[in-house]
């Protein structure tokens, strides 16, 4: 047994102190807000009623005999995430790594979009940003690139886990390959972004050899294709990139150019020349795409096999910023629908 000699001051702090630096590290201790009970001193306890002046600090902010604390942070008024902090008056809202910035962290520090971004800085051909659809809505920022052409045209770029080009050999049956798309942004974030933008593509290519694609011609009825597609609405899709939806057709179908004029599309021709077949799905409720299937692929000892490449979700305009007002006198009014203050809103505009 080791026995320690413990030296220590006169004066003992409960709750809070006078002192904002205490101990050996210089160490600053946010003192105790709260009520508590039950004080005992060397096992005697310490009624309320046998605290003198001298023995406590601050006469307006210490009550004996009852609590009369008030929890401003429950419920939490912090938004998105923001860390609710109080004392004895008020409480505050720390809102670091949240994307959101205010006293409630309910204004979002990120553009609504790339033409946002655009419209308060100087940019370069593309940019790497996070950008917040809703503002202060529910929806998190998420990344995209954005991509400024010398025409003045902007595009948003959603990217994926999966763009490089993949290898498809062994898979046989209809649809056994499964390839699931991640992107970097949600369901409901990339929807949001869709419904925003005027147009938006996506560009899906297949090489193929000695495998077939959507097994044409077919009528709707026999449609029975080896490879497909799903759509943003988990519809397995009855068209192939750069054709129309229904049918059950790739592009080179549409333009009566493919290798075979019998067939519809060009890896259907069954070629032992490497064929492809590939282009934009423009119709916006199709996208993004978010599963690829494959099959009549043989297997690893024969010579089918197939290579896709599924590029990134890019979408133009902007709507928002399609609602523009010139006000041609100083006096000039127009009149807006009524705003309800009784629950939580934002109002936003840009003017030059």
């Amino acid at each position: 047994t080791r026995q320690l000699k413990i030296i220590t001051g006169s004066t003992y702090f409960i709750a809070g102190g006078i002192l904002a630096a205490l101990g050996y590290s210089n160490t600053v201790y946010p003192g105790f807000i709260g009520c508590m009970r039950t004080i005992k001193i060397d096992g005697n306890s310490k009624l309320p009623s046998d605290w003198s002046t001298q023995e406590y600090c601050c006469a307006d902010d210490v009550l004996f005999d009852a609590c009369h604390m008030t929890d401003r942070c429950n419920p939490n008024p912090c938004q998105h995430g923001g860390v609710c902090k109080q004392n004895s008056m008020e409480f505050m809202c720390d809102c670091r790594g949240t994307g959101y910035g205010g006293a409630v962290c309910h204004t979002s520090i990120n553009p609504l979009s790339c033409l946002a971004y655009k419209n308060v800085q100087a940019v370069g051909p593309r940019a790497d940003i996070k950008i917040d659809v809703d503002g202060s809505g529910p929806l998190a920022p998420f990344p995209v690139t954005c991509e400024f052409y010398a025409d003045g045209k902007i595009a948003t770029v959603v990217h994926h886990a999966n763009e490089q080009t993949t290898s498809v050999d062994g898979f046989q049956e209809p649809g056994s390959f499964v390839q699931d798309i991640r992107y970097e942004a949600n369901e409901d974030q990339i929807i949001a972004l869709i419904n925003r933008s005027s147009t938006c593509r996506q560009h899906l290519e297949y090489a193929c050899r000695n495998s077939k694609l959507l097994n044409s011609p077919s009528d709707e009825a026999n449609f029975r294709p080896f490879s497909w597609w799903v759509s943003g609405r988990n519809k397995r899709a009855d068209y192939w990139a750069g054709a129309l939806p229904g049918s059950r057709m790739c592009e080179c179908g549409i333009n009566s150019a493919c290798a075979d004029p019998r067939k519809w599309c060009n890896c259907d021709t069954e070629s032992d020349v490497w064929q492809v077949d590939g282009g934009d799905i423009i119709e916006k409720e199709d996208l993004p795409v978010k599963q690829l299937r494959f099959g009549d692929t043989g297997s690893a000892l024969d010579d089918r096999e197939g290579r896709y490449t599924l590029g990134p979700l890019l979408c133009e305009g902007d709507d928002l910023f399609n609602n523009v007002v010139t006000f041609r006198i100083a006096d000039a009014t127009i009149n807006l629908p009524t705003f309800d203050m009784g629950h939580s809103g934002d109002i936003y505009f840009e003017f030059r």
